[in-house]
């Protein structure tokens, strides 16, 4: 399926036999780049590899070529020092035309004289120069392509600018980083420039070789003035402009230009493509992607309904936060009132962040929950805890906080260890139908092994009813070892020494009891008959758990 386009992802103009053409992919792959900017107050370096700066003095003058011709030496003599009457003595001794083709001849030349003269900000000298010619010399470039007007953008020139859009200069023309007058004016933070340009037909959805606009030059190099300046004006503009401002905000937020999102909110832009439950969408991201300080700047901005807003899927904030485990951001959502204890929706699980944060393994922030009062037995949709999904998921480390920690201050209570889910199994079940065997005996150290033994579930493969010790000869018999070690008692000496009349030794059959479990083996041909299969119908097809001490109160051998 074709990727879906917005405004600031419209595809690349052909610039014919450009060698730095960059495909789609690239473009995106260097969205936050900085731009390459060969003009500035002082003739800033460029980073681009193509560009070789201009060469100025110690006092920010132009030097000549060794091999340069003398009017071109004179010319540049004058213009860098601003000298208007000497400059009209050198037009009277070899006529416009030869200033005309002086500068002529230096067209896509780094000493071009008029991109000088409009560097310095000379108005007379600009104003003289261009009286040596048509008005055509606004098309005039130099070896980066930058007409005139993008030198008196990026300068900071606004009535070199004015005069030059007079004269016809071109709004939309491109420099060979296919950069504009607009993006070179929000590189710089001209803000009356910008304006200016924009409101007299440049085009603010170009995008220069790193597949910047102008809105996203400005945000990239902290231009806060142009910024707001161009959203007030886009504001006030058609909707297609609104979407522009729309969609530069949703851009802010995605790569973490928090100080720029910061000053959109606090400013008076509002657009009516993009409502604040659209806004408030972002911090969504901002979570996920641990952009903390995206994420303080919307709490900042309205932490009363952001920190309860709900995605599509009921998830806050905080169970995100709580899924990756990042304690700085929740610690910032629990100081904005966060519920701890909110659930997502029932497509979701119906989850609170403790059963994200157990699932995972994340015992620090596990904790930070618990110690502002996370209801640590709460159940889900399918009346699972939080210890069922750390047992599901074989996350030992949060099983042993969760049942035996009693040093971690931040927990005052322990999970319920014989709490059932809707198929009535428990956290020793969860661990060994997923094949946690260091899970497993972890639990079973628990005060309350024998209870978590003694408990049955319908096994959803044979739709008999099964227990952990059945399942553990099964599948883990050196944990089923180990609980039948646990069934013997010896007192007055040890197992294995000799018999005597003071050593005792007693025997605990519960668990290999079959006589009042489920699995009773049905008789031959299959067909269920009497009373003796009556009640293993009743026990096999009953959901939920079943405990075998039931099972004895309730068999017909006790009823007699």
């Amino acid at each position: 399926m074709e990727e879906a386009r917005t405004l600031l992802a419209k595809p690349l103009r052909d610039h014919g036999d450009d060698d730095d053409n960059k495909t789609r992919m690239e473009m995106r792959s260097s969205l936050n780049s900085v731009d390459t900017i060969p003009w500035g107050d002082d003739a800033c370096h460029s980073s681009s590899s193509s560009y070789s700066a201009i060469d100025f003095d110690p006092k920010g003058q132009q030097s000549p070529p060794p091999n340069a011709p003398d009017d071109l030496r004179n010319l540049l003599a004058i213009v860098k020092t601003g000298d208007v009457a000497k400059l009209n003595e050198l037009v009277d001794d070899v006529g416009k035309q030869g200033i005309l083709t002086v500068i002529t001849e230096q067209d896509g030349k780094k000493t071009n004289p008029l991109h000088i003269a409009v560097l310095h900000g000379d108005v007379e000298v600009v104003n003289t120069l261009m009286a040596c010619g048509t008005d055509d010399l606004v098309s005039n470039v130099d070896h980066h392509k930058n007409t005139p007007l993008h030198v008196a953008s990026s300068a900071g020139h606004l009535d070199i600018v004015k005069d030059l859009v007079c004269r016809g200069a071109s709004m939309n023309c491109e420099n060979r980083d296919r950069q504009t007058a607009l993006h070179l004016a929000c590189n710089h933070d001209r803000a009356k420039i910008a304006s200016f340009l924009f409101e007299n037909g440049a085009d603010i959805t170009i995008h220069d070789s790193t597949y910047l606009n102008p809105l996203q030059v400005a945000i990239n190099h902290d231009s806060f003035d142009a910024l707001l300046t161009l959203l007030r004006c886009l504001v006030s503009s058609s909707r297609k402009h609104h979407e522009v401002g729309a969609e530069i905000q949703r851009w802010a937020a995605a790569n973490n230009k928090a100080a720029a999102l910061s000053k959109i909110l606090e400013s008076d832009v509002r657009f009516p493509t993009l409502s604040d439950r659209d806004t408030m969408d972002f911090i969504m991201d901002a979570v996920k992607n641990r952009h903390k300080e995206l994420v303080m700047v919307l709490l900042n901005w309205s932490h009363q309904t952001v920190v309860h807003h709900t995605d599509a899927g009921g998830n806050t904030p905080l169970h995100y936060a709580a899924e990756i485990g990042d304690t700085v951001i929740m610690l910032e959502l629990i100081k904005a009132r966060a519920h701890v204890n909110a659930k997502n929706s029932q497509r979701e699980g119906e989850r609170t962040p403790l059963h994200l944060a157990a699932g995972n393994g994340w015992t620090r922030p596990a904790g930070i929950l618990l110690h502002y009062h996370a209801h640590i037995d709460e159940r889900d949709q399918s009346e699972m805890t939080p210890l069922h999904h750390a047992c599901m998921n074989g996350q030992i480390e949060m099983v042993e906080m969760l049942l035996f920690d009693q040093d971690d201050d931040l927990i005052t209570n322990k999970a319920n260890a014989v709490v059932c889910d809707e198929d009535g199994r428990t956290c020793l079940d969860h661990a060994i139908d997923n094949g946690y065997e260091d899970v497993a005996k972890l639990i079973l150290r628990h005060s309350k092994w024998r209870e978590l033994m003694c408990i049955s579930s319908l096994d959803e493969e044979t739709n008999y009813r099964t227990t952990p010790m059945r399942k553990l000869i099964q599948s883990m018999p050196d944990v089923a070892q180990i609980v039948l070690d646990r069934c013997i008692t010896v007192t007055g000496g040890e197992y294995s020494s000799k018999p005597s009349k003071t050593k005792t030794v007693e025997f605990y059959y519960e668990f290999l009891e079959d006589t009042f479990s489920s699995w009773i083996r049905q008789p031959d041909g299959g067909k269920q008959e009497g009373l003796l299969n009556r009640v293993y119908h009743r026990l096999s097809t009953m959901r939920g758990s079943y405990h075998s001490a039931k099972a004895k109160n309730s068999h017909f051998m006790e009823q007699r």
